[in-house]
């Protein structure tokens, strides 16, 4: 399986490449890496046309990259597939709040089958930006994640701001 971190969206919603963007002293994108990393030494970071500061700072980091062509999230899913014909975990760049233990439990579940991690927050069923993709699969299983905050992407100014408020809660400052 490949470990892939989703990092080539537009930010139209946020205004701007919302991945290096700060929070709470980092870059939104470190912490996705830091929880990839407690799983796997083994992943990359797509990046696109969309995307041009957060790919500098992935290269500048020493990180391995691949460039998508931006057209959109299933769009670049479909690409990597057909790439690299290979099982992919696809862990949102703007899901700070899925951390390693999450990961785990999520690949745990992992039965031959493309999966979509879903929660539950204010009674709606939310996306929280955790995927397995599989080549030529039509058959896709929402799994049920539980986790301080993983309802909490980055999408706009306002998610970073909460973001902000609950990521000085768990970290005391």
């Amino acid at each position: 399986m490949l470990y892939i971190i989703m990092a080539g969206g537009k930010g139209s919603r946020f205004g701007g490449e919302k991945l290096i963007a700060e929070l709470c002293r980092k870059h939104v994108i470190d912490y996705s890496i830091e929880h990839i990393k407690k799983v796997t030494r083994n992943f990359i970071i797509a990046t696109s046309k969309n995307s041009p500061k957060t790919r500098e700072y992935v290269i500048e980091s020493g990180y391995e990259y691949i460039e998508t062509p931006g057209n959109g999230y299933p769009q670049d899913v479909k690409f990597m597939l057909d790439i690299f014909n290979d099982d992919i975990l696809l862990l949102n760049g703007d899901a700070v709040f899925i951390n390693s233990n999450v990961i785990k439990y999520f690949l745990s579940k992992f039965n031959d089958r493309s999966m979509t991690g879903i929660t539950i927050h204010n009674g709606s069923k939310i996306y929280v930006g955790l995927n397995i993709a599989r080549p030529n699969s039509i058959d896709d299983l929402e799994i049920m994640l539980f986790g301080d905050f993983i309802y909490l992407n980055i999408n706009t100014k306002e998610d970073l701001m909460e973001a902000s408020k609950r990521c000085q809660l768990l970290n005391g400052f």
